[in-house]
């Protein structure tokens, strides 16, 4: 028995692997980890960066759009404290940070 499943697996003949060579090109048509895909939707986070020179106020607002108010206290700091870390001089940064850590926290993630 072991010999006749063994002979059917010698008798099939494994597919090639392709050569690959060079980095993957980018073309109008090929959207190689969606770097050019343009028809995925950007976020405007412009309206937010005024609230970057108070952190605390950032994530409040973010707390209030993304979270409807539910942000627990540790995590409200915990955001605060890494958007305070991103240099006052580069606001969008800032923002997304904050966008970033909040949408994928587990309680951003968790119906309630």
């Amino acid at each position: 028995m072991l010999a006749a499943i063994a002979t059917l697996l010698l008798a099939v003949s494994a597919t090639p692997v392709p050569k690959v060579t060079g980095p993957i090109p980018v073309t109008a048509d090929s959207y190689p980890f969606m770097a050019g895909n343009h028809d995925t939707p950007s976020i405007d986070l412009s309206k937010l960066e005024g609230f970057t020179e108070d952190p605390r106020r950032l994530v409040d607002e973010l707390n209030r759009i993304l979270m409807h108010g539910t942000m627990s206290s540790a995590m409200r700091d915990s955001v605060v404290e890494a958007v305070t870390a991103v240099p006052g001089s580069n606001p969008r940064l800032r923002v997304q940070q904050a966008v970033y850590l909040i949408c994928t926290s587990s309680q951003y993630q968790v119906q309630r």
